[in-house]
């Protein structure tokens, strides 16, 4: 799991000119997301300053040194120590210096790792809601057991939602901003957005709905397969949800309230189905919820839902839906039909 909390892109004792070299290398190194247009961006940085590809060169070298053998690696530490601006006393052994050097290298890639630590997968747990800040000031929330990865680039903010759902606020940088969430795209126009990604059949079926919800601004969406379409868009205080089969529903008004509301404990349905209830449960807890009559899953729900409280939450469902709960062991809830 992602550790939370915002990075700081400068290290005492590295150039700022160093830190965006080893941007630069752990980006090219990922060969497999390497684009033209980076590409393009990368000669052109290079080309400002012969400090640049200088930077580059060293940061390239200490990261194959780190990759070396210990007797290959000694014959090229002092190059690189004796490059360091005196930091390192002079006369030190072989040893003592290629231990110096690669201290050198990882101290210039924990000053690049807030760019890394954009790269990377963020998820939360069972019952868990984290929010991070990006280094564009996007702040994104997860809602429980969910995993969004995402990479930030000098051309671009791209995100995809895994599982689960997120809200993102997004922070205002003239670089796009999009989110995928299966065959989803959704780009920002300067918003507060939320994007859920659900089974419709509580036991994982493959077929899935994207529901998307906005706070602030606009957004725009597309499907990424299938014939080309004309992009949804849909303002703030509405949503609608991509159905399996490649169709939008009709943009439609949030309740009040619904926005983000299991942020602060609660899930609140309107015509939605058993189904998606049960799916929702078992993202915030441990215990094994199953739907035993599968007649039921679409059954329209509204009401709201606590849902650190399983047994309140269970008792609802209870009373206002023809449903009965059986608690078969300590560990495991079976949602049945009640009997006439």
């Amino acid at each position: 799991m992602q550790e939370s909390g915002e990075t700081n892109p400068t290290t005492p004792g590295h150039s700022p000119i160093a830190v965006q070299a080893v941007e630069w290398l752990m980006l090219r190194l990922d060969g497999g997301s390497w684009t033209s247009a980076e590409e393009t961006a990368f000669q052109a940085w290079c080309k400002e300053s012969p400090e640049h590809e200088r930077e580059y060169r060293e940061a390239e070298t200490a990261y194959k040194l780190m990759s070396m053998p210990e007797s290959l690696a000694e014959m090229q530490a002092e190059a690189i120590v004796n490059r360091s601006g005196g930091q390192v006393r002079r006369g030190m052994s072989k040893r003592r210096s290629w231990l110096a050097a690669t201290a050198m290298t990882a101290a210039l890639v924990v000053a690049g790792g807030y760019y890394l630590h954009q790269r990377d997968l963020y998820s939360t747990g069972v019952g868990e809601i984290r929010e991070w800040v990006l280094s564009d000031g996007t702040r994104i929330t997860l809602d429980a057991q969910s995993k969004v990865r995402c990479r930030i680039t000098e051309a671009s903010r791209k995100l995809a939602v895994e599982s689960g759902g997120a809200i993102f606020k997004v922070g205002k940088d003239a670089r796009p901003f999009e989110v995928t969430a299966g065959n989803v795209l959704v780009r920002d126009i300067g918003t507060t957005f939320d994007v859920h990604k659900r089974a419709l059949d509580p036991h994982g079926a493959m077929d899935e709905e994207i529901e998307v919800s906005v706070a602030e601004g606009l957004v725009e969406l597309t499907a990424l397969t299938g014939p080309p379409a004309v992009p949804v868009r849909i303002a703030a205080g509405q949503q609608l949800v991509w159905l399996p089969d490649g169709r939008a529903t009709e943009p439609s008004q949030i309740m009040p309230g619904v926005f983000g509301s299991w942020r602060q404990g609660r899930l609140i349905y309107r015509d939605r189905p058993l189904s998606q209830v049960v799916a929702d449960l078992r993202r915030y807890h441990r215990r094994e919820i199953t739907l035993e009559d599968q007649g039921l899953a679409d059954y329209k729900i509204r009401g709201t839902i606590q849902i650190h409280d399983l047994d309140r939450a269970l008792e609802m469902l209870s009373r206002a839906t023809p449903v009965k709960i059986v608690h078969a062991s300590s560990n495991k809830i079976v949602i049945g039909r009640k009997q006439p």
